[in-house]
């Protein structure tokens, strides 16, 4: 009877022992399982299913899984692209775990395309299509190794530190280099050539045009694939095959005919891409000289002529007006309007009398993150040499002005068509390194008998067009 007693202890012994060895094993198994769902889930970037098999939930964890801070869509596709590259392995070596089988950890190894390897001062992607490309083709890739914690909370095995997770996204954040509209990359227009007056904007007895149009910023690092045309009068007079340039700093354009000179007219030069998606148009007037003849001509009478004395400062009651003395229309953007001699920004002007003969005044807002001032000169008219010596002052002024700031500056000549006359304009770019602060533009507006400056600013490359683009022929 005794030994059989032994006997059954040594049994209950056994028993309980291989109990908790298969215990042991059972919670190891739950834990390894465990880690694979929430490897799975990361991977997956599912993180609604992720928080069931977690002890509590982790809010920058959530964002970064995302991808999308800031709701840029393309950006966020972009980087999505990367995150699909995400895969995981479970080091089963490294489980440690409690003898209760309550609480236990593993290390799984992350590895992703390395995304710094897509990031380059060298490099801007044409689209996502060129992107995702180059993501399959890089070979490097970032390795993490992430420790997970587990325990038992009624019945069920969570992760308690989902939070170590967040070393997985780094790019959550991270802009790549892809490429913006085509459009947004091209700056001012300069028309060229023996023939050409950029004083006036006039070709004169010429055979040939020449365009230049500045390749701005990252649009330099990228290949164009695009096609221009010459017109006059809403007359196609050319059109070429599609170009390709590599990483240009200007697209150029160029028309001519042999042994004749060209018509009086607008010519319009249009570029395009490949797609026929207009990029943008520059507009420019050829006239012919003729020899004088003996019969005087009649003494003209200008445009909508008005008594110097009575041109002051005014305030329109819409966005829109004339300039006084001239048939040429000043629209503003919807987002502008015109100020009287009370406003802030010019009140002090006013109050001393308006000694640089301010006519006309407007803004956006009271940061005047755009506006536009007109300046009348007494006495002077559109060819006077008075008048391009107050033009090249002010345009001095400014240049001095950045260079006090500290910055550098670019700038480009252009002109704004209006009608049969063209506008002399001068837009000066306040740089910072190779970045744009903002855009100054001094025009030249006037007849034979009245002459204005105006002067814009804006601190976007759009806003300076939709303010150059505001001129027009007036039917008053």
């Amino acid at each position: 009877m005794r030994s059989l007693k032994k006997m059954a202890a040594l049994l209950l012994s056994v028993t309980m022992v291989f109990g908790m060895c298969a215990c042991h094993k059972s919670s190891k198994g739950e834990i390894l399982e465990a880690a694979n769902s929430i490897a799975g889930f990361v991977v997956a970037r599912d993180y609604k299913k992720l928080l069931k098999h977690a002890s509590g939930g982790d809010d920058d964890l959530s964002e970064k899984m995302i991808l999308d801070p800031t709701g840029d869509e393309i950006q966020k596709k972009a980087r999505t692209y990367i995150a699909d590259t995400l895969s995981y392995t479970i080091d089963e070596n490294t489980y440690e775990g409690k003898s209760n089988g309550e609480r236990g950890s593993v290390d799984i190894v992350f590895t992703y395309v390395d995304y710094e390897k897509l990031l380059s001062d060298d490099v801007v992607y044409a689209d996502l299509k060129e992107f995702s490309s180059a993501v399959k083709k890089c070979k490097s890739r970032i390795e993490e190794t992430v420790t997970l914690s587990f325990e038992k909370k009624e019945d069920k095995i969570v992760c308690t530190n989902i939070n170590k997770l967040e070393v997985l996204f780094p790019y959550f954040d991270v802009e790549f280099p892809l490429a913006k509209s085509r459009m947004s990359y091209l700056g001012f227009g300069t028309f060229s050539g023996t023939e050409y007056d950029p004083s006036t904007g006039v070709y004169t007895n010429t055979g040939d045009i020449n365009l230049r149009v500045e390749v701005l910023g990252d649009g330099q690092k990228l290949t164009w694939l695009y096609y221009y045309e010459i017109t006059c009068e809403d007359r196609v007079l050319y059109t070429t095959d599609v170009l390709k340039e590599e990483q240009p700093e200007y697209l150029e354009a160029d028309y001519a005919i042999t042994g004749d000179v060209l018509s009086e007219g607008i010519y319009t030069v249009s570029f395009y891409l490949e797609d026929g998606s207009l990029l943008g148009a520059w507009s420019v007037s050829v006239k012919e000289k003729k020899a004088p003849t003996p019969t005087p001509s009649p003494t003209p009478t200008p445009a909508g002529a008005v008594d110097p004395d009575e041109i002051t400062f005014y305030c329109p009651n819409t966005n829109e007006t004339v300039i006084p003395g001239m048939k040429v229309k000043v629209s503003l953007p919807m987002t502008m309007t015109f100020r009287d001699e009370t406003y802030d920004s010019i009140r002090d002007t006013m109050e001393r009398g308006n000694p640089m003969n301010l006519i006309l005044y407007a803004d956006d807002s009271i940061y005047a993150l755009s506006s536009f001032s007109l300046y009348y000169l007494p006495e002077m008219n559109m060819m006077s040499k008075e008048a391009k010596a107050a033009f090249d002052k002010l345009t001095d002024a400014i240049r001095n002005g950045i260079e006090e700031r500290g910055f550098d500056y670019k700038e480009e000549q252009t002109t704004v068509t209006v009608g049969q006359d063209n506008f002399p304009v001068c837009v000066i770019m306040e740089m910072d390194g190779d970045e744009i602060r903002n855009y100054w533009g001094v025009m030249m507006i006037g007849n034979e008998e009245v002459c204005y400056i105006a002067t814009l600013d804006a601190d976007k490359e759009e806003k300076m067009r939709d303010l150059l683009s505001g001129f027009s022929v007036s039917d008053e």
